[in-house]
């Protein structure tokens, strides 16, 4: 990641299995600690950190002037008017039982499974809020099984990945630099970012590996968000309530990609499915936006597939559909039954049906 890191009192505590994950996110996630109002997401990452047989944390405390979230709490307290109580952690989760910060020097890349930054502002209105700011999160796997080695969790074809450089502080001089090889992910906070901020964010950092890390304030110099005369969910009059499509294909444009925008209300006949497969496949990430219950605009990336060969329609229907008979080529995406995405509500890895 590359920020200078402020001294940030790290410290060592065991996670692995016998210690409590709901107890851990109480103690970090501050909105659910005072309002008992779960995060999704930090759970959800806790979840994948459990699968994944996580063994030890390194928690580094993080404040608003420090290089990482600087911008971000730049624009909370732009937002507000005034200086924003805040409280951030840095949390690096690694598979290695250790028993002293200077041991993290001594373990392999491939031990670190996640270094994610969770962000808690205090709201004048409502009291502490709380948000998983970035996340790089290895791909799904158990490190050192006794009998095959590196263990891949799911069935999944990951599609739209990177290697990233993170960084870690064990003492009050040094880091350990390390890669971790997965997905980026990160959450709106409803004040300063909403979900095509955080969708946006997920695609081109891991798509694109000869730039820095794109944040949210990134987006909002583009489509000229200063968050005074412009804010996201004000209450007052004429609110600006998220990204539209312009403003999504500005900063996809700004940022060199090319794009091909599909409409499957006005082409019911088009799968959807079948259509963002071929794209997939080709390591081109999909932004996928549907209406919610109350008819609000949701978006999330589309980052890989699963693949199941024993699916019994592709074939059946060819033998059994008269209609079919018609067609007995079949495309690879009649076997693909999920599309794997990020949801930046709920968390990352998530596998949806197609």
């Amino acid at each position: 990641m590359g920020d200078a890191k402020l001294n940030n009192n790290p410290r060592l505590i065991s996670i692995e299995k016998g210690h409590s994950f709901f107890s851990f996110i109480s103690e970090y996630c501050l909105e659910e600690a005072s309002k008992s109002y779960p995060n999704a997401a930090i759970h959800r990452l806790c979840t994948l950190m459990r699968k994944m047989d996580v063994k030890s944390t390194i928690i580094e405390d993080i404040s608003g002037a420090d290089d990482a979230i600087k911008d971000e709490y730049s624009a909370l307290c732009t937002y507000f008017g005034d200086e924003v109580e805040e409280q951030a952690y840095n949390l690096t989760f690694v598979s290695e039982k250790l028993s002293s910060l200077e041991e993290v020097q001594n373990i392999s890349d491939h031990n670190f499974l996640s270094s994610a930054i969770i962000i808690n502002f205090k709201d004048p209105a409502i009291g502490w809020r709380s948000y998983l700011y970035s996340a790089f999160v290895t791909t799904p796997k158990i490190n050192d099984h006794p009998e095959v080695g590196t263990l891949p969790l799911l069935n999944n074809y990951l599609h739209i990945y990177k290697t990233f450089k993170c960084s870690v502080r064990v003492s009050d001089k040094d880091n350990r630099d390390y890669n971790l090889t997965g997905t980026f992910f990160c959450q709106q906070n409803g004040i300063t970012s909403v979900c095509a901020h955080a969708s946006l964010c997920m695609i081109i950092n891991n798509m694109n590996p000869d730039m820095g890390i794109i944040s949210p304030e990134g987006i909002n110099k583009i489509i000229e968000v200063d968050h005074r005369t412009v804010k996201f969910h004000f209450p007052e009059e004429n609110p600006k309530r998220g990204l539209d499509d312009e403003e999504i294909q500005t900063v996809l444009s700004r940022y060199g990609l090319a794009f091909t925008l599909s409409d499957f209300f006005l082409s019911p006949n088009t799968e959807y499915n079948d259509f963002i497969y071929k794209y997939i496949e080709s390591r081109c990430p999909v932004l996928l936006v549907f209406f919610t219950d109350n008819m609000s605009r949701h978006v999330v990336p589309v980052l890989g597939h699963t693949l199941n060969t024993d699916m019994w329609r592709p074939e059946a229907e060819s033998a059994y559909s008269p209609i079919s008979r018609l067609d007995n080529y079949k495309p690879a995406s009649a076997w693909v039954d999920h599309f794997i995405m990020h949801d930046d509500n709920f968390g990352m890895y998530y596998c949806l049906p197609v």
